[in-house]
């Protein structure tokens, strides 16, 4: 007898030991997938797992409830026929939760999660799984892969932020014209027609302007080359001297031709402005031009490049300043705030609404560098840029040069006279010049600010011209219109002309 009750207290024991194993198996099975239901602070209640991780064939069947329960009440149900009804009402469950998981619309992950949080309900793997991917597409941004700098930025930064760059090169003044339509379209679209009205009305007036500027960049700027290094210095100082002389507004005008003489104030005010602006341009060329004719040629700053574009575009009677003369523009990620200071900026100092920031264009001034060391290499790249120039397709513009640009640009779109929606830009490389557009959704700077990028390929677009070099008559000729009528545009948003 006292063997046979020791025989049976030590099954017993292994019995108790068989069941704490298997309870420790679960506990733990179950604890794993417990952290990950964890983070979308769904309750251990609600949290159902799948028992079976090695074996996907019977994933499906077996699943167990955190708290043990039966929530049919069928404890006289053999264990097959539970398995079997738990089996379908899983897979009915999850074909709902998939068909609510594609029709929702919500950018906030918060939201995603309460949808699911359906209580007594069976979440398999694979919806669980769903619930996260959704939650990852709209979680808040990475903060810590972004540079607190715009000046940092680089082409990982534009994909997070769902910037999409169009690999196209336009025309510039087609570029400027599709911008402004894209920009105003949605919430501004009487602007688009009243600005088109005002341009019509003021037609001749336009063409005179840029008569005069053609007339200018021909017979006075007289440099058609690629390069600093090509301008000879005896020509730069021919221009210097004729701009110097004091009846050059009158040769200037006779050489213009007859014009209305109702424009004839306006144009004399145009044409004295636009020797002020083209002596200084042709001076800071000879100062450039001097240094790099030295027996021990001195390097060109991005400052003389910055100074010479700014120069350039002030000939066209347009309002524009560079840094110093800037302070930094912050732009919210969530609860960071990234600084950017622009280059220059091209703006009115006059608006109808007090205190609103009125910005057209965000200029960003880089260095050319060269990439081969000796002369004949040098002249090498510049004759095969000759013959890429009508397939450029954005090799003329750096990559990280383009990411810093943009998020100058992004930085100002709070400052933009098209509101968030959109604002343009210059990028400028030595002497050559590409325009640039960002069009941003409507709601895409709100979303920043909160930390969250909605879930879309794309929520801003960015789009360049084609180089035009300013040291080359094409160049010169090819960007007129384009600042006369950004300049046009900007006085009708800002001033309210007519």
């Amino acid at each position: 007898m006292v063997g046979d009750d020791h025989d049976d207290k030590r099954a017993e024991c292994t019995q108790s030991h068989f069941c704490l194993l298997l309870g420790l198996f679960l506990f733990f099975h179950v604890y794993a997938h417990q952290l990950k239901g964890a983070v979308f602070g769904i309750p251990r209640a609600e949290l159902i797992t799948m028992s079976s991780v090695d074996d996907p064939a019977n994933a499906a069947t077996n699943s167990y409830n955190l708290d043990n329960q039966n929530p049919e009440g069928n404890d006289g149900e053999s264990e097959d026929n539970l398995s079997s009804a738990s089996s379908k009402e899983k897979r009915k469950h999850s074909s709902t939760v998939t068909e609510e998981l594609t029709d929702t619309t919500s950018t906030s992950c918060d939201k995603v999660i309460e949808k699911f949080k359906t209580k007594g309900k069976v979440f398999d793997h694979l919806t669980i799984h769903r619930v996260f991917d959704q939650c990852d597409r709209d979680s808040p941004i990475s903060l810590e892969e972004i540079s607190l700098r715009t000046s940092d930025w680089n082409e990982q930064v534009l994909s997070l932020l769902k910037i999409k760059v169009d690999q196209g090169v336009y025309e510039p003044h087609d570029l400027f014209n599709s911008g402004f339509v894209k920009f105003l379209i949605k919430q501004h679209a009487t602007k688009i027609s009243g600005f088109i009205g005002y341009t019509a009305r003021n037609v001749e007036h336009q063409l005179l302007l840029k008569k005069c500027l053609t007339l200018a960049f021909t017979d006075i700027v007289k440099v058609d080359c690629s390069e600093i290094d090509e301008i000879p210095l005896h020509k730069v100082i021919e221009m210097e001297n004729e701009l110097n002389s004091r009846k050059w507004t009158q040769k200037f005008l006779k050489t213009l031709g007859s014009f209305d003489s109702k424009h004839e104030c306006a144009v004399i005010d145009f044409c004295q402005s636009l020797r002020v602006w083209m002596k200084q341009f042709v001076q800071q060329l000879s100062w450039i031009v001097q240094k790099r004719k030295r027996s021990m040629p001195e390097e060109i700053t991005e400052g003389m490049f910055q100074e010479l574009f700014i120069l350039f575009v002030k000939m066209f009677k347009t309002q524009i300043t560079g840094y110093p003369n800037l302070s930094p523009y912050l732009l919210h990620l969530g609860a960071q705030i990234v600084s950017s200071t622009p280059d220059a900026l091209i703006y009115s100092s006059s608006c109808r609404n007090v205190g609103k920031e009125n910005a057209i264009a965000v200029i960003k001034i880089n260095k050319e560098c060269r990439k081969y060391e000796t002369d004949e290499g040098y002249g090498e790249q510049r004759n095969i840029g000759k013959r890429l120039k009508l397939d450029q397709n954005m090799s003329h513009i750096p990559s990280e040069l383009k990411a810093k640009h943009i998020g100058e640009m992004l930085a100002l779109l709070p400052s933009s006279v098209f509101g968030t929606r959109g604002i343009y830009g210059f990028l400028v490389q030595g002497t050559k010049i590409t325009l640039a557009s960002l069009e941003a959704d409507e709601e895409y700077l709100e979303n920043l600010s909160k930390g969250v990028i909605p879930e879309k390929h794309c929520c801003a677009k960015v789009k360049y011209s084609e180089e035009c070099n300013i040291l080359t008559l094409e160049g010169r000729l090819a960007l007129i219109p384009t600042l006369l009528d950004m300049t046009a545009l900007l006085h009708y948003l800002c001033e309210g002309k007519t």
